[in-house]
């Protein structure tokens, strides 16, 4: 296996939690995926991926752990484009233009109708 995302650290005091512990302590919070109203989620995954049981894997007074963090992926582009198109047909039928907050709030809706439908996507450290 190898590592595109690897985080060693050296620490200055002993760590005298052993893995079991450690694992005990990361079960509190296990990985999970997104809700639908959610932006994002972390937590624990096994390192060793799907053959993994424990959340920790200890070798040699090293311990290797792994977060997942799970976020949905909101274009910028596509938030922009509609916010455009139903502002354009805001103005066109009240015949006004719209304001600053408004313009905000609108931007608003179409973030938390959008949020259900988007894609999400995951990251190991």
């Amino acid at each position: 296996m190898w590592f595109r995302n690897l985080q060693i650290y050296l620490l200055s005091t002993p760590f005298d939690i052993s893995a079991e512990a450690l694992h005990d302590k990361l079960n509190a919070r296990p990985s999970r995926e997104c809700s639908s109203m959610e932006l994002s989620t972390y937590g624990w995954e096994p390192p060793l991926g799907l053959n993994g049981k424990l959340l920790t894997h200890a070798v040699a007074h090293c311990t290797m752990i792994c977060m997942r963090r799970e976020e949905r992926v909101m274009p910028a582009v596509v938030v922009n484009q509609r916010l455009t198109q139903r502002i354009s047909d805001l103005e066109e039928a009240e015949g006004r233009k719209v304001r600053r907050r408004e313009r905000g709030e609108i931007k608003d809706e179409i973030f938390l109708d959008m949020l259900p439908k988007a894609f999400t996507k995951s990251v190991l450290t």
